[in-house]
């Protein structure tokens, strides 16, 4: 009987050619003969070439399954049979943090695509269509900051034990990602401990300490990522001697059992750095996640993680643009007469999209929509700046004057930032102000914010401004208020 490769995928679902070629040879047909049936058959059965299994091995599918939660979960799979693996973990990085070049998305068949983050800048967002479904750049930026605190953490600890070379560690940033072995890592330094450095001829060589840092459950599917990358560089030739570290929140058994099983150093966030540091991460990862609500009753919490953040160097300044929507946020509702709050609100008009850093709602009269730059003193808000804010504002008011239920309220735009602005950076808010009477448009320079704060007795508000932004120990300026 002959068998229907379209029909087993109509019923099963997509499925490794191992898989087909395995169950055609169970009916009686010769190796030769699978493998060239497999080869002809016809237009409506594809094959996935972008994530390719081991050998060659085509992963079938039809088009109406493709990008689905099944299509995803079936290749994952296939890959976890084959001791590959897939899935890293983020669904958004910034552009730098990817080995991808411009344009990639067209070589992975839509599915990473470029897309700009008003937090993160350029991103590369994956389209892929897994439980949690498709996430944009918002939904992922507050993990990897927290993630990014944790690796000033990890370094710092790495210099301060003599793990690694004091001044050659290097770390990711939204730009770059430090590399080893043609691989990249989340940190990388040269090392002098025994036995990762070696006498040759006299001299000391030094090896490589290597980690990469997850705040959030590593499971089986999720590390062998991590393994597979460091097998490959035990691999290759020539390759100096480097201790491996991954760091995550918390690990499952079946994690724990493969990487003990491969020689992979792994360790918890509480284990590694401590209880309360864990601890700090994880309220600061729910704070950035509720921020609205936060912002809206409880603005001393954004002073308590600022001082407990003091502990790991330059991590302030990590959180400093996200805690100031906060902390406007919780002004609007105290100072600017809106009932109710949101933050990181992002709309689509015309197939183009913007991102309001906080929204206020007064009843069904107003709306009023803040943009927040929470730099230090010595940074100003420059014309690129404006002009960038002028075009988003033209969005976001055609968006509100389209919508029903919005078209009639009044529209006020505002621009709050911690520092000040550049004389031709005001001269264009002004113009654009007198060209635009319908329209409400403010701006308030750090100085300003601290005034209002203090004039309504917002207290907490005034500290945080005064200690973390005014008076910043990078800034060369200190001008309390």
């Amino acid at each position: 009987m002959k068998f229907d490769i379209e029909s087993y995928l109509l019923t099963n679902g997509p499925t490794p050619s191992s898989v087909i070629k395995k169950l055609m040879m169970d009916r009686g047909m010769s190796d030769e003969a699978a493998r060239q049936r497999l080869s002809r058959t016809g237009t409506k059965v594809m094959r996935f070439t972008h994530f390719p299994l081991p050998k060659r091995e085509a992963f079938m599918y039809l088009a109406k399954d493709f990008n689905t939660t099944a299509f995803w979960n079936r290749l994952l799979k296939a890959h976890s049979e084959a001791k590959t693996s897939l899935l890293r973990g983020d669904p958004v990085l910034p552009a730098g943090q990817s080995v991808w070049k411009p344009g990639a998305s067209e070589e992975t068949g839509g599915l990473l695509r470029r897309e700009y983050d008003e937090i993160l800048g350029d991103c590369l967002v994956s389209h892929v269509n897994f439980l949690e479904g498709v996430k944009e750049t918002a939904g992922v930026r507050n993990q990897l900051l927290v993630e990014d605190i944790l690796i000033k953490g990890v370094a710092d600890w790495l210099r301060k034990n003599s793990f690694a070379s004091y001044n050659k560690i290097t770390v990711r940033n939204k730009n770059e990602m430090p590399t080893f072995c043609h691989h990249h890592w989340d940190i990388s330094a040269p090392s002098y401990l025994r036995p990762l450095a070696v006498i040759n001829k006299g001299d000391t060589e030094n090896g490589f300490v290597v980690a990469d840092v997850v705040f959030s459950e590593a499971t089986e599917l999720k590390i062998r990522g991590f393994i597979a990358k460091v097998n490959r560089c035990r691999n290759m030739q020539k390759t100096r001697p480097f201790l491996a570290m991954l760091v995550a929140d918390s690990f499952d058994a079946d994690a724990q059992k493969l990487a003990k099983n491969a020689g992979i150093m792994i360790t918890t966030v509480k284990n590694f750095l401590g209880s309360d540091i864990a601890e700090l991460m994880s309220n600061l990862l729910t704070t950035l996640n509720r921020a609205a609500a936060v912002a809206a009753v409880d603005p001393e919490r954004i002073n308590r993680l600022f001082n407990g953040l003091s502990r790991i160097e330059g991590a302030a300044i990590n959180i400093r643009g996200a805690m100031f929507e906060m902390l406007v946020g919780h002004m609007a509702i105290k100072t600017q007469n809106v009932q109710t709050i949101d933050l990181n609100k992002k709309i689509t008009f015309d197939g183009k999209s913007a991102e309001i850093d906080v929204i206020g709602h007064r009843a069904e009269a107003e709306i009023k929509c803040f943009e927040c730059k929470g730099y230090e003193v010595k940074r100003l808000i420059d014309v690129s700046l404006i002009e960038r804010w002028i075009t988003q504002v033209q969005l976001i008011r055609r968006y509100f004057q389209n919508s029903e239920v919005y078209r009639d309220r009044k529209l006020t735009f505002a621009y709050w930032t911690s520092s000040s602005f550049t004389s031709e950076a005001e001269q264009l808010l002004q113009d654009f102000q007198d060209r635009n009477k319908r329209l409400k448009i403010e701006w308030k320079t750090g100085e300003q914010i601290i005034k209002i704060a203090r004039e309504d007795k917002l207290t907490s508000i005034v500290t945080v401004l005064n200690d973390h932004y005014a008076k910043h120990p990078l800034s060369d300026d200190e001008f309390p208020f």
